[in-house]
């Protein structure tokens, strides 16, 4: 779990698209 919050503070910055679907979800 904190790999993937990590993971998507990381996309926001570079893969946002790349993370944008985990990120909705999560959400």
């Amino acid at each position: 779990m904190v790999d993937e919050v990590e993971a998507i503070a990381d996309g926001q910055q570079t893969g946002l698209q790349i993370k944008k679907p985990k990120s909705l979800e999560r959400q």
